[in-house]
């Protein structure tokens, strides 16, 4: 894998090449993803991972193709419970994650939704207080970024989820944008039962009432 992720780097920009290469790029980022949980725990593979993600993942956050885009948001959620030995490492990727919120691909930015919330439940070395220097000064931006990507996917309850998360971390300073994200909510809450009423679907109910957690 490490083989085919240094002759990608290493091919021309925008040469034939480098556009031949970037499925084979792309099923690589999948097979890495695939062995996360094998990678994380075993060394001496554990011990790269900070290094694969910088020089292999980041630089997809600025791919032309949108499906490495989305795979790069994927992976670096994968692995954001790692034990980063440079901050700066940990808070260029989550910014990464965070802009990606707003790319022009919905696949994108659904899963830079999903990777946001294992940033902000990742454990151990990474703190709250790692992620919070990032997130509250663009607080206001980011729910909202939130709220209207809720309302674009069928996958509610994952976008649902990382709202959740905000929520319990940052709470009081929730207040303030506590109307809109009512608001957003409760939208969800009722779009989402209505689903459950036409398809009968008892995982739809699940979705509203994952809905109805939140705003309570």
């Amino acid at each position: 894998l490490v083989e085919i992720f240094k002759q990608y780097n290493a091919a021309p920009v925008d040469s034939p090449e480098k556009a031949n290469m970037h499925h084979l790029k792309d099923g690589a980022l999948l097979a890495v993803l695939s062995l996360q949980d094998k990678l994380s725990k075993t060394a001496p593979y554990k011990d790269t991972l900070e290094e694969l993600l910088m020089i292999y993942v980041l630089p997809e956050f600025q791919s032309p193709m949108g499906f490495l885009r989305a795979k790069a948001a994927k992976v670096a959620g994968g692995f954001a419970d790692i034990q980063f030995t440079n901050l700066e490492n940990y808070t260029t990727l989550l910014k990464s994650v965070i802009h990606a919120l707003k790319d022009p691909e919905l696949p994108v930015r659904f899963n830079a939704a999903v990777a946001l919330r294992y940033y902000l439940e990742s454990s151990g070395y990474n703190t709250p207080e790692r992620w919070k220097s990032t997130i509250q000064p663009i607080l206001p931006q980011l729910l909202e970024t939130l709220f209207a990507l809720n309302s674009e996917v069928n996958q509610e309850e994952e976008v649902l989820h990382t709202l959740e998360t905000i929520i319990k971390e940052l709470g009081e300073e929730i207040e303030p944008h506590a109307v809109n994200l009512t608001r957003a909510l409760v939208e969800s809450f009722w779009r989402l039962l209505k689903e459950g009423e036409d398809n009968d679907e008892d995982a739809d109910d699940g979705r509203a009432y994952m809905a109805m957690d939140c705003i309570y």
